[in-house]
């Protein structure tokens, strides 16, 4: 007659090997995607005036693109231009591109003096949540040569292709328009809601590592 210890025991290694296995599972989804997705921030990407470039005259706004789209929450995002002395030169009046919510920009005065300009920035991640602020320059000089200021990132024209008759026949889709105002003045009473991304990666990553357990336990376990 076998031994019912030896056994239980067999077969509590065997389902204690099994959770580990799915517990590994669930930790390398979170490992994979959770961090790289919670490591980054709100931080500018481009902007017009150039992040540390130079133009001969100032635009009337300062334009930035950041990273990540931000939350619409008043007091959450800010773009200041303070001069060489210290003194801001930019019109307070911050508007976020409800089209684009990772475009910001800001109103400046009117024929800046040739100078070096600090931009200081503070954002709210709506990807993360996370909160990010720091600084960049750039500079007004009448005299330097003629270029293209930095603007929003523009994709390359895509190639040509020539349907197959199959594909010609194919129903083509329609764009949906929508018709949400171009921007809306930062500081409005509306708040953006939701759940960060790296929490629903993390929560589908465990799931599928207990869903991978449980299914090794039914297929696997000795009868």
């Amino acid at each position: 007659m076998s031994n019912p210890w030896l056994f239980t025991g067999s077969l509590r290694r065997f389902l204690s090997g099994r959770i580990v296995i799915g517990l590994m599972l669930a930790s390398a989804g979170i490992s994979l995607f959770g961090p790289s997705v919670a490591s980054a921030h709100a931080e500018p990407q481009t902007a017009n005036p150039p992040i540390d470039g130079t133009v001969r005259a100032a635009p009337e706004r300062l334009e930035v693109w950041f990273v990540q789209e931000v939350f619409r929450r008043a007091g959450a995002n800010a773009l200041e231009v303070h001069d060489e002395a210290g003194e801001r030169v930019d019109l307070d009046d911050l508007v976020i591109d409800d089209l684009d919510r990772t475009h910001l920009s800001v109103g400046l005065r009117s024929n800046l003096a040739a100078g070096v300009y600090t931009v200081t920035w503070r954002t709210l991640s709506a990807v993360d949540g996370d909160a990010a602020d720091g600084t960049f320059t750039f500079t007004v000089d009448p005299t330097a040569p003629e270029i293209s200021a930095s603007a929003a990132p523009v994709d390359t024209e895509a190639p040509v292709v020539t349907p197959s008759p199959a594909a010609s026949e194919a129903p083509v889709a329609t764009a949906t328009v929508d018709a949400t105002p171009a921007a809306t003045v930062a500081g409005a009473a509306e708040d953006d809601s939701g759940v960060p991304a790296w929490v629903l990666i993390a929560a589908l990553g465990i799931l599928g590592g207990g869903a991978a357990a449980v299914w090794a336990l039914r297929t696997e376990m000795p009868e």
